[in-house]
């Protein structure tokens, strides 16, 4: 419900004493949006080769996240999701909740709190 698009990397423009997790502002159907490297954000360590950008939707604001690859989008199951252990929480603050989809690890970030770090402003605006 928060992904708005999927995309290809677009052209970016540096922001001057952004942090290091934000990569630039692009505009993205005519918004100007802060793109955030989820990797960078996370563990500290940079998106090796950023393969899309994720468009997405908190309340009124907006941020693209730029990831490796997208394998698809789909509506999780909140009862699917526990709760982040202590110790990861405070190593990987932007991981909302931790569960298990078809086998593999899945985290969820929590959006609101990226909107927050990169201090994304109301839709439209940056």
């Amino acid at each position: 419900m928060h992904v708005l698009e999927v995309m290809r990397p677009l052209p970016l423009e540096r922001v001057e004493g952004a942090p290091h997790f934000v990569l630039g502002l692009a505009v993205i159907r005519g918004e100007l949006l802060p793109v955030v490297d989820v990797a960078a954000l996370l563990s500290g360590v940079p998106c090796p080769k950023v393969g899309r950008f994720v468009a997405v939707r908190v309340g009124d604001r907006h941020v693209a996240l730029a990831v490796a690859e997208v394998l698809g989008t789909r509506t999780i199951e909140r009862q699917l999701l526990g709760q982040t252990p202590p110790l990861l929480s405070r190593a990987a603050p932007g991981v909302e909740a931790l569960g298990i989809l078809d086998g593999a690890l899945l985290a969820t970030l929590d959006s609101a709190r990226v909107l927050d770090e990169v201090g994304a402003s109301p839709r439209g605006q940056a």
